[in-house]
């Protein structure tokens, strides 16, 4: 059922109320509410591609939004450039800076009054403070621009709240549950594709869906966005959406070693886009050195990244969608656990954990921080001996995996083999057995270990974690067991030290020559010395196959 415009009004209110009840410092407040300023830099450099899109709408007034406006430097650095522009210098324009923020509002008028006046700029700005998800509504289409960065925040309960009485946050739950269901209304294509929990809505995706809803026919879109919304698994139906309905000109990627949002470690990007007319391709700029380097994905390449649910490149060039087109083919790791009685699963949460283990037992404890790649170390924690929560898979062997790992790390899965009576904690993926099936697992883990399941994997991997929907989607050779690779993973597990023999084997298993190997080993960042052994390695595999 439809919300009345008064009913949205009040769960808007009620929830802003407690956010504003309970968030006792600028933390807490930037937490609750997704709070990253833009960088300059970045403001700058989507400002300058915004300016060239602008110049060739022909009206002469412009009317510009930013609905999340913070204290206005999107605006400022937009009027900025335009400014510099002698043909868009001369247009009037209407200047709207919207944010749930009073003090933010009040700040972003001064900003943009300041700037414009000192300019000499024809504008008249409405700078009030909003909710801008309840607000916009009566809007929609009325924008010939909008820039802005919404916030980075999920909608979910935030466990940051000291002297809080339990009746206060069962309130505040409440409240956030009947704004989390008009968020779903209002903004159905942000919905993730799946969700894990109760909670899930982005506030950031329904940012972007809400910016294009603003824009009329032709308008343009200058975005400020974590890069995970352009290659998760989650925000397809958003992708498929914008690029069926949109132009998506121009993505500009920041990797989170530059550190461009505080300390939040975290990937950006910018999106230039116009409303209407869709085209079959993207320009990509990367930000990965002191230099950027773009490329143009068009013809097949934006096929395969329409087959892909408009996944992007962003950290790789589209040599890895050559890459990737190739091993499309094949099956998944999620088909060759069903072929050999295989589970990705979870087994133990972590949360008030303690309560659950002892010093001595006969199911020992495992989590993250213990895994390495074909490896693992223990320290004595057992699962209390009358703990229920054990699942039957703690009796049998598995393959776990470290969920947490940071884009920063050279190998990024780090996976390895737990003999029987472990049980994983949830910081820990896990590919469970339901009997002795050591040689179906060794298998397995040789893919999991080798550079070309990463070299996959990579690709999805959106934030400082490795999930299970990622694992499940990577592409393996085949289903069947190999007793070579098995043997290879048994003796990578003791003591004998085969990594480049194994990793060369599992290639050549792919089915990969030379030229693909070798760009799929140059891109992990090894020395040259460890590089030529993978090469050198591969090499003699394809001698052993010609014999």
């Amino acid at each position: 059922m439809a919300l009345t415009e008064e009913t949205i009004n009040s769960i808007s209110s009620n929830y802003y109320s407690f956010v504003n009840r309970f968030s006792r410092s600028k933390y807490e407040d930037e937490k609750m509410l997704g709070k990253f300023y833009t960088n300059q830099f970045v403001c700058s450099s989507l400002s300058a591609s915004v300016v060239l899109a602008l110049k060739q709408v022909h009206k002469k007034q412009i009317c510009i939004i930013d609905p999340f406006c913070g204290d206005g430097r999107l605006v400022v650095s937009l009027m900025e450039e335009i400014s510099k522009d002698s043909q868009l210098r001369s247009l009037s324009f209407s200047l709207f800076l919207w944010d749930i923020d009073n003090e933010a509002v009040t700040q972003a008028q001064a900003n943009v009054s300041t700037f414009v006046g000192r300019a000499g700029l024809k504008a008249s700005i409405i700078a009030e403070m909003h909710d801008a998800f309840s607000f916009a509504r009566s809007f929609y289409g009325r924008f010939d621009v909008c820039i802005t960065n919404p916030p980075w925040a999920l909608l979910k309960p935030q466990k940051i709240f000291s002297d809080v009485s339990s009746e206060e946050i069962e309130n505040y739950k409440r409240v956030i549950s009947k704004y989390d269901e008009f968020m779903k209304q209002e903004f159905s294509t942000s919905l993730p594709e799946k969700k894990f929990g109760k909670w899930g809505t982005n506030l950031s995706r329904c940012g972007t869906e809400l910016s294009i809803k603003l824009l009329c026919d032709g308008g343009i879109c200058g975005l400020v966005s974590p890069a995970t919304f352009l290659n998760d698994q989650v925000s397809r139906p958003l992708r498929q959406w914008m690029f069926s309905l949109c132009d998506i000109r121009r993505v500009d990627y920041y990797p989170s070693e530059l550190k461009l949002f505080g300390k939040a470690d975290v990937e950006s990007v910018t999106v230039l886009f116009l409303k209407g007319s869709p085209q079959r391709r993207v320009l990509i700029v990367r930000h990965l050195e002191t230099t950027p380097n773009s490329e143009t994905i068009e013809g097949k390449d934006f096929d395969f990244v329409e087959k892909q649910g408009f996944v992007l490149p962003l950290s790789e060039d589209s040599r890895t969608l050559h890459v990737l087109e190739r091993l499309n083919r094949l099956p998944s790791l999620s088909d060759y656990c069903v072929a050999n009685s295989l589970k990705v699963t979870r087994e133990i949460d972590e949360t008030n954990i303690s309560e659950k283990l002892a010093p001595t037992g006969t199911i020992r404890f495992v989590k993250g921080y213990m895994i390495g790649r074909y490896s693992f170390t223990t320290q004595e924690l057992f699962l209390k001996a009358d703990e229920k929560d054990a699942p039957k898979s703690v009796h049998f062997p598995k393959i776990v995996w470290r969920d947490v790992s940071r884009r920063s790390q050279q190998r990024r899965v780090q996976a390895t083999y737990l003999p029987k009576n472990c049980i994983a904690g949830n910081s820990l993926g896990v590919v469970a057995s339901n009997s002795g099936q050591g040689p179906a697992l060794y298998s397995l883990l040789g893919f999991l270990g080798s550079l070309v399941f990463e070299y996959q994997a990579r690709v999805l991997l959106t934030s400082n974690h490795v999930p299970a929907g990622v694992i499940r989607k990577v592409k393996i050779p085949f289903l069947d067991v190999n007793n070579r690779l098995a043997s290879l993973v048994a003796q990578r597990l003791g003591s004998t030290n085969c990594e480049y023999e194994l990793d060369a084997y599992v290639a050549k298993l792919y089915g990969l020559d030379f030229d693909c190997y070798s760009l799929i080993v140059s891109s992990f960042g090894f020395n040259s010395m460890e590089e030529q052994q993978y090469l050198s390695a591969f090499r003699t595999e394809s001698k052993k196959e010609k014999q």
